[in-house]
């Protein structure tokens, strides 16, 4: 299935399958078929490699009618199928709606590189007319999803991310990083309460 896919979305007419299989997909989400099979999500991340614009669009459309994220709903792991856009695609599809279309895509990218934002997150803020509706949508990208060991140790990184950011230049950038910081270190310190409580429980 994978081979036949790639050669079909590689062809000539691979925009018009692509197409179709955003149909198909989109389609789906509003049955009762959960979760995607391993072999349909694959086909997902294989349309948004291949025509990333016509795969935005199609899902942004299904969202627009419905109020609800299909992606998020179709996507079976973390790896968000919005990820494997080229950013050049991604920003001029963006750019095209930015107030629409910004913020919805900002929950699926991966807002953070290294101690500060990303480069593709920048340019969503850059380009945003409502800049606030930008930040809420990084928000998805700030709590971890699948911790593994102590949520302390899973949000590391990412609150040296944001304390980095509370000195940002720009004055929303710092001020969304500073209440991110507060909200992260309540979790862990509430995180630690229940981990000492277990432990006493046993003693």
């Amino acid at each position: 299935m994978d081979d036949l896919a790639e050669l079909a979305l590689a062809s000539a007419e691979g925009e018009a399958v692509a197409i179709h299989l955003c149909k198909v997909l989109t389609h789906r989400e509003r049955g009762q078929h959960w979760p995607l099979s391993y072999a349909a999500d694959r086909l997902l991340r294989r349309v948004f490699g291949a025509h990333g614009a016509v795969a935005l669009e199609a899902f942004y459309q299904a969202y627009m009618g419905r109020r609800l994220d299909a992606l998020s709903q179709l996507s079976v792991d973390a790896e968000h199928p919005v990820r494997l856009v080229p950013v050049d695609t991604l920003l001029d599809w963006v750019r095209v709606e930015p107030l629409g279309r910004g913020p919805w895509v900002a929950g699926m990218i991966d807002a953070f590189d290294g101690i500060g934002l990303s480069e593709t997150a920048l340019a969503l803020l850059q380009m945003a007319p409502d800049r606030a509706a930008v930040l809420e949508g990084f928000e998805r990208a700030v709590h971890s999803t699948y911790i593994c060991g102590s949520f302390q140790e899973a949000s590391a990184l990412r609150l040296l991310a944001l304390e980095s950011l509370t000195t940002d230049a720009a004055a929303d950038v710092a001020e969304w990083a500073r209440k991110h910081v507060e909200c992260i270190q309540e979790f862990v310190a509430c995180w630690q309460r229940q981990a000492r409580d277990r432990d006493q429980s046993f003693e």
